[in-house]
């Protein structure tokens, strides 16, 4: 049984060697995808005639996942182009002027986790890193908190992976954002007490900097399950990071500050606005109407981001030649890691289709109930050595919820660790450090040009400490299921 499980686990163990060895994404997937065919093939002899209704049946969700990665890159690309965000940035500086620290927490709980929400890949972190800069941190501590805004990547890039955890694991998509959203309350507190930490340091357990982690972090966790539930997850990190936003700015006006918007900014907020409300809109009119067919169209996220691409494009009359170089820099940029993503989900679909993954579960299930405990360090073992929720689902969202399934506990519950846990250690993911570095080494927002480059070190202690104690945490609460 042992040997089993050990095969039946080589081509997840090949993924993650692959990248751990700095492989690129793509070819990691198509090593693991080649090693779990053979395996499927030879030794657990599954037909490949039955893969392919399988396999059929999953291509709506890959096509999907695909398209609301590509709007989300094509998003970036424009505004970007455009200036908007440095415009939207520019106001977050104004408005937390002499607010240093209190700007920082509004950085990590909002507006990092909205820009990571609308587009993904860790570029929240890249906006994140210069507004740091300006507000007065340090290199190394504008790195540190850059990255902890990820901690809501569960819910990036409109939550594709979630999708993907939906469809390999068995469970229904609202269902699952709701439980990952009501677990969410554990990073979302742990993440505030650590940037209070690195802002205040020994000040941190003081009251105010305490108050300011309970009301900006019970806004985003109250709104984030809430959204779950009454739309699904697409629109949670967004609509969480807003409310969380919102909440620091009435903060920084009862402090004094003068928080206004500006013809400018308002005008560069409108692509948000309009992804935005085009998705609550059209969700809300589909749930009541009960609408299907083609009108599900409507409440793809792949599409509002094409629509709030256009509508930048708009507002900036963009040449013909311009949005063609829009469209040609963003299949550059998607391509790597679209094509990896679909690797992955095609790996996750043969584990499935040939048995290897109900071998690898029944193989954990050997572990009783103490797997429960595990099952978040493995959810973050892929977000870790990935850098994406969907390849972290990817890969082991089958083999959780078979396990769950073999110990006698609801799917649900290891699938939403699985979702939670790979996201919020994708801010430790080599990929993630990587982007966030290139502002951070590069002077980006500096005001002393001669400041040392930032310690790594110091910052993967940081980023590593942080997500250890989160998985400790998880892996607690996930003990408590069924007891």
């Amino acid at each position: 049984m042992q040997f089993t499980t050990l095969l039946a686990a080589l081509p997840l163990l090949v993924a993650v060697l692959a990248l751990a060895l700095r492989m690129k994404a793509l070819t990691a997937a198509l090593l693991s995808l080649t090693a779990a065919v053979l395996l499927g093939l030879t030794l657990f002899r599954a037909p490949a005639a039955g893969w392919s209704a399988g396999l059929l049946g999953l291509a709506p969700t890959i096509a999907e996942v695909l398209a609301v990665l590509f709007g989300g890159v094509l998003l970036n690309r424009v505004l970007d182009r455009v200036g908007a965000q440095a415009t939207i940035a520019a106001w977050v500086e104004r408005s937390g002027a002499g607010q240093r620290e209190r700007a920082a927490l509004l950085l990590v709980f909002g507006l990092t986790p909205f820009a990571e929400s609308v587009t993904g890949y860790g570029l929240g972190a890249m906006v994140a890193v210069p507004l740091l800069r300006h507000l007065g941190f340090d290199r190394t501590r504008s790195l540190i908190l850059a990255l902890f805004g990820l901690f809501l990547t569960t819910w990036g890039a409109l939550a594709p992976g979630a999708l993907v955890a939906s469809a390999l694991g068995g469970v229904g998509e609202i269902e699952l954002g709701v439980r990952s959203a009501q677990l969410a309350w554990l990073p979302i507190l742990l993440t505030g007490l650590a940037t209070q930490a690195l802002c205040y340091r020994r000040q941190a357990l003081r009251v105010t900097p305490l108050l300011d982690v309970l009301l900006i972090g019970a806004a985003l966790w109250g709104v984030l399950v809430a959204t779950n539930w009454l739309l699904g997850p697409p629109l949670a990190g967004v609509l969480g990071a807003l409310a969380a936003t919102a909440v620091a700015l009435l903060r920084f006006r009862l402090a004094g500050a003068r928080v206004g918007l500006d013809r400018e900014t308002a005008a560069a907020l409108l692509p948000y606005l309009v992804l935005v409300v085009g998705l609550l809109v059209s969700g809300i009119a589909l749930r009541v109407t009960g609408a299907g067919g083609a009108w599900q169209l409507l409440g793809l996220g792949s599409l509002w981001l094409v629509v709030a691409s256009a509508v930048a494009l708009r507002q900036h009359h963009s040449s013909a030649a311009l949005v063609r170089s829009d469209l040609v820099a963003s299949v550059r940029r998607w391509w790597p890691v679209g094509s990896a993503t679909a690797g992955f989900l095609l790996l996750g679909a043969v584990l499935t289709l040939t048995g290897m993954s109900a071998a690898v579960a029944t193989g954990l299930a050997q572990l009783g109930r103490g797997y429960l405990f595990l099952a978040p360090f493995v959810g973050g073992l892929g977000g870790l050595v990935s850098g994406t929720v969907v390849g972290a689902n990817a890969m082991f969202v089958a083999s959780q919820a078979q396990a769950a399934h073999a110990i006698g506990v609801p799917a649900l519950e290891l699938v939403a660790i699985q979702n939670l846990s790979s996201g919020v250690l994708t801010m430790a993911a080599p990929t993630r450090v990587a982007l966030a570095l290139v502002p951070a080494a590069d002077g980006a927002g500096a005001k002393d040009s001669a400041e040392p480059p930032p310690d790594l070190g110091h910052a993967h202690r940081w980023l590593l400490g942080l997500c250890l104690i989160t998985l400790l945490g998880l892996g607690g609460l996930a003990l408590t299921v069924g007891s």
